[in-house]
C-alpha cells in the first residue's frame, strides 16, 4: 500500500543573526530527511518514533503529498487520509457543522457524502449543542475532538497519523485509541508517528525509529521501541522482553494473602532474576498512587552488590501509617552512570482499605500524609 524509496528533503537554515535582505547570504541547507525507504503492507500498522527534529512529520507531509521530496519518490496505492495537524482545514469563522462540510470537500467528498457522516461525527465528538456556533468560540479542547472527529470517519484505505493519540481530555484520549484500533481491525492501513511507546506496542505491528531525518532502526515494534529507549529516551518504559538485565521481575506485594491494615506497616518484596552473564546492575524502587504521582523512592546505589548474583531481593520496609488508602504500584528502574537505563513500570500493587477513624478518611481523600500531632490548637480568647 505505501512504498518510500530513498526519500530525501532539505529546508534551508537561517544562520544566527540573519535577518531582513541578509537572510539569504546567512545561513545553510539541512536534512530533515535522507534516504528513508521502507514498505507497508495493506492492513498493516507501523509506527515512527524518535526525537523531536527526527523528521517524522517532515515524512508524512511527503506521503500525503504537502511536500515534494528533493529526491526519491514515494507511491501510495489507495485513498489516503492525513491527520497531521488537527484542525488546520477548518476555518474560525464557519459554524462546527459548516466546517465538517468544509472538511469533507478537502477530502474530496460530496456534500451528500458529507452529510452521510454528520450524525457520526457529531456523536463522536459530543458536541451536539455547539454544532451551530463558529469554532473560533470553542475551546481547545473543543476544537480538536470536532476536527478529530471529522478526520477519523472520513473513508480512506491509508492512515496517515501524526501525534493525535494525544488529543483532547483523557477520556477522549481512549475514544479516539479505541476508534483507532476498529479501523486496525478493519483493515485500514496506518502509519502512525507518536512519542507514546505504551500506544505504538499496542498499535503497531512494526515500528521504525528515526533520528536527523534518517532511519537509526526499523524491525518489530517491541524491539524498536528498546532501541528507542536505550539510544533517545533513558528511562522510558521497556518490554521485559528486551531488557539487557533481566529474564523475570516479581514483586510480592502486601496483602497477596490478606488485605493489609490501614495505617499498618507495609512491606514489599521484588525478587529480580538476572540474565546469564550479567552483573546485578544499581536498582531504584519508586512507590505510585492511582494518580501516578511518585510518593516515596528506595535505591541501591550506597550499597555494594554481589557481582556474580544470579537474582536479588529486595524488601522495602514502609513505616506504619505512611499511606493513605487507595490502590498504589511499584514501579522499578535500572540506574547506570547516574542515568536511567530502564524503567518496568507498575510491577506490582497492592490496595489500602478505607480508614475506620473519620479524621483519617479526610485525610485520605486529599491524598495528604497523616503526621500524628502535628496539628496544634492555640486558643486567642
Amino acid at each position: 500500500m505505501i512504498t518510500a524509496e530513498a526519500l530525501s528533503k532539505s529546508f534551508w537554515r537561517a544562520g544566527e543573526g540573519a535577518a531582513g535582505v541578509f537572510a539569504a547570504s546567512r545561513g545553510d541547507d539541512f536534512w530533515a530527511l535522507k534516504d528513508v525507504s521502507f514498505q507497508l503492507e495493506g492492513g498493516e500498522s507501523m509506527g515512527i518514533i524518535g526525537p523531536n527534529g527526527a523528521g517524522k512529520s517532515t515524512l508524512l507531509k511527503i506521503l500525503a503529498g504537502i511536500y515534494q521530496p528533493d529526491s526519491g519518490r514515494a507511491v501510495l496505492r489507495g485513498r489516503v487520509g492525513a491527520i497531521l495537524e488537527i484542525g488546520s482545514g477548518f476555518h474560525p469563522e464557519l459554524t462546527g457543522r459548516e466546517n465538517i462540510y468544509f472538511a469533507g470537500r478537502l477530502a474530496g467528498l460530496s456534500r451528500r457524502q458529507a452529510a452521510a457522516h454528520l450524525e457520526e461525527i457529531v456523536a463522536f465528538s459530543g458536541l451536539e449543542k455547539h454544532l451551530e456556533t463558529p469554532v473560533k468560540f470553542y475551546s481547545s479542547g473543543m476544537f480538536l475532538r470536532l476536527a478529530f472527529a471529522t478526520a477519523i470517519h472520513i473513508d480512506c484505505d491509508i492512515l496517515l497519523l501524526d501525534e493525535v493519540l494525544a488529543v483532547g481530555d483523557a477520556a477522549f484520549q481512549e475514544k479516539c485509541f479505541l476508534k483507532l484500533q476498529s479501523l486496525k481491525k478493519a483493515g485500514k492501513t496506518m502509519l502512525i508517528a507518536s512519542h507514546e511507546p505504551g500506544k505504538l506496542a499496542q498499535m503497531c505491528n512494526r515500528a521504525m525509529v528515526l533520528a536527523e531525518g534518517r532511519v537509526a532502526f526499523a524491525g518489530g515494534v517491541q524491539e524498536s521501541l528498546a532501541y528507542y529507549a536505550r539510544h533517545f529516551a533513558p528511562g522510558v518504559p521497556l518490554p521485559l522482553s528486551q531488557s539487557a538485565y533481566f529474564r523475570a521481575i516479581r514483586m510480592t506485594a502486601p496483602g497477596a494473602d490478606a488485605a493489609p491494615h490501614a495505617g499498618g506497616a507495609i512491606d514489599i518484596e521484588v525478587e529480580v532474576e538476572f540474565k546469564p552473564g550479567q552483573s546485578p546492575p544499581h536498582l531504584a524502587l519508586a512507590l505510585m498512587d492511582s494518580h501516578h504521582n511518585i510518593l516515596f523512592s528506595a535505591n541501591t546505589l550506597e550499597r555494594e552488590l554481589p557481582p556474580r548474583a544470579g537474582a536479588l531481593r529486595l524488601c522495602w520496609k514502609l513505616p506504619p501509617d505512611i499511606l493513605n488508602s487507595g490502590l498504589f504500584w511499584a514501579n522499578l528502574y535500572v540506574i547506570g552512570n547516574e542515568t536511567l537505563e530502564e524503567h518496568f513500570p507498575k510491577i506490582g500493587k497492592f490496595e489500602i482499605p478505607p480508614f475506620g477513624n473519620l479524621a483519617r478518611q479526610v485525610e485520605s481523600r486529599f491524598h495528604a500524609l497523616h503526621i500524628p500531632g502535628g496539628l496544634h490548637i492555640e486558643t486567642l480568647k
